[in-house]
């Protein structure tokens, strides 16, 4: 019995801290969305090397088919080693930071 309700007070105590981060976290579903995505596509390249190959020669057409936007005025950069690393950079700092932080709003 006592096993019991340890069990449901942890479980109470883990849907809690679940929803504290969640509420915590600045990102929509959609930016989540889209961070899975990029975390796929680069999973994706490290295994695929035509796919890795198309993202260094192009990389925005690679991003859209992979359901990742990029905001007018960011350049992507692609370098491939031991793994695929993808740099996001804007003229103004604080504007890519935004982006980063997914809180765009388009202007």
């Amino acid at each position: 019995m006592v096993e019991l309700v340890l069990l449901v007070v942890v479980i109470i105590i883990v849907g809690v801290l679940f929803f504290i981060i969640d509420k915590m976290c600045p990102w929509t579903d959609e930016e989540r969305r889209e961070i899975d995505n990029l975390n796929s596509l680069i999973g994706s390249c490290n295994s695929d090397e035509l796919l890795e190959e198309r993202l260094m020669s192009d990389p925005l057409a690679v991003l859209a088919e992979h359901g990742i936007d990029v905001p007018k005025g960011v350049t992507v950069k692609v370098t491939s080693g031991r793994s695929v690393w993808i740099e996001f950079s804007h003229p103004d700092p604080q504007t890519i930071e935004t982006v980063l932080l997914g809180i765009w709003d388009g202007t």
